[in-house]
């Protein structure tokens, strides 16, 4: 029978989750793609994100942003496989939820959900939808009806240039 001492060397493995650090909710105007920052801790070891469905997600999050270990640039995907790029729009669509995954290279992961609200710009200028030309009959006070729209729901206000003709109001 042959003894020999062998040494067993246990390596401590970082078992916590990543945690979130700060509120996953975020306000971004419309027609721009960057949404914001996100952060996570992860004593002693790095941090990456991504969302859960990366292939349907509308978000690409940048673990590359500033060079940083535990911070992600959150942005509208650009253009995929063809697809046009998404650019938030408060008129089509005002809020997008989704749930994010920060990981640590230890394996650990925690779940969020990611909600961005879409800030509403006057982005859109008003729509004359009536003819612009109107013909009239000497000695008539009324000759037609201007109609506008306005795709923020702004109220409109008329002005006319000159003297010769007034704007009320119905």
């Amino acid at each position: 029978t042959v003894t020999k001492d062998i040494t067993v060397n246990i390596e401590d493995k970082y078992e916590e989750p990543p945690i979130f650090v700060g509120n996953l909710t975020y306000y971004a105007d419309e027609n721009q793609r960057r949404v914001g920052i996100i952060r996570a801790e992860s004593s002693p070891v790095d941090v990456y994100f991504r969302t859960y469905s990366y292939d349907d997600s509308v978000f690409l999050i940048d673990n590359n942003f500033e060079n940083a270990r535990i911070v992600g640039a959150i942005y509208f995907k650009n253009s995929i496989d063809g697809n046009p790029p998404i650019i938030p729009d408060y008129e089509t669509k005002n809020y997008y939820e989704e749930t994010v995954i920060a990981y640590d290279y230890d394996g650990n992961s925690t779940e969020g959900l990611l909600k961005v609200f879409i800030n509403n710009l006057n982005d859109n200028d008003p729509v004359i939808t009536s003819d612009a030309i109107f013909t009239a009959d000497e000695n008539q006070t009324a000759i037609g009806s201007v109609v506008a729209t306005d795709d923020d729901g702004d109220d409109l206000t008329f002005t006319v240039s000159g003297t010769e003709l007034a704007i009320t109001s119905v």
